[in-house]
């Protein structure tokens, strides 16, 4: 399965290098953007808040944050059009408008669950949800 990942912390960079063999981590939009364009990705992970300055407000700065990404590939239909995609932000608004963008189905879900609760196995029953 390979994977790209958009997010800030080494933390959850570590935590999905665990889980996962092929996997591109970056923590820039544009970078996962560019990623996109030349791969074929199985599972896309994408967080909200990528800079300590979106913990603080409700940031809808578009070029520095996942919604970049998630607006990107609604406008980009046939980019990796059989990816899973997983947005993985606690930032409930952020996140809602992610998922409004990408105009394709995907899932939801606070990374703080998906770490506590879901595992890989449920992990990888929830990224598969819909083709059930």
């Amino acid at each position: 399965m390979k994977v790209l990942l958009l997010e800030d912390s080494e933390q959850r960079h570590a935590w999905f290098k665990e889980r996962f063999k092929d996997i591109d981590i970056t923590d820039v939009p544009a970078e996962a953007i560019e990623l996109l364009k030349k791969n074929s990705y199985d599972l896309i992970c994408l967080d909200h808040d990528l800079e300590w300055s979106h913990y603080l407000t409700d940031c809808q700065c578009k070029e520095s944050t996942g919604l970049a990404v998630a607006k990107w590939l609604g406008e980009n239909p046939d980019n990796n059009p059989k990816a899973k995609i997983l947005i993985h932000s606690c930032n409930g608004p952020g996140s809602i408008r992610m998922q409004e963008s990408l105009n394709r189905p995907c899932t939801r879900i606070p990374f703080s669950y998906l770490i506590d609760i879901v595992g890989l196995t449920r992990l990888l029953k929830l990224v598969d949800w819909w083709d059930k």
